[in-house]
């Protein structure tokens, strides 16, 4: 039994769309709970609505800065 190449083919195997959106949901998945973490780095670095850690290190680096000043004029 011969196949003919002109006529349609009617028993393909389909496209494995599913596969793919179940991929590309677990990805999606994936890259939003990296940017929820990301999130909460910065605003933990940054501050949300109150100094974060990047001020509070600034505001010491500061006063041993004037601390080191005064010292050295003495």
């Amino acid at each position: 039994m011969t196949m003919r190449t002109d006529e349609p083919r009617t028993h393909e195997a389909p496209v494995h769309p599913l596969v793919m959106r179940v991929t590309d949901n677990d990805f999606q998945c994936e890259v939003l709970e990296k940017l929820a973490r990301l999130e909460a780095k910065m605003e933990m670095l940054v501050g949300s609505g109150q100094p974060g850690r990047i001020s509070l290190i600034e505001t010491k680096v500061a006063a041993l800065e004037r601390n080191e000043r005064a010292s050295r004029s003495l």
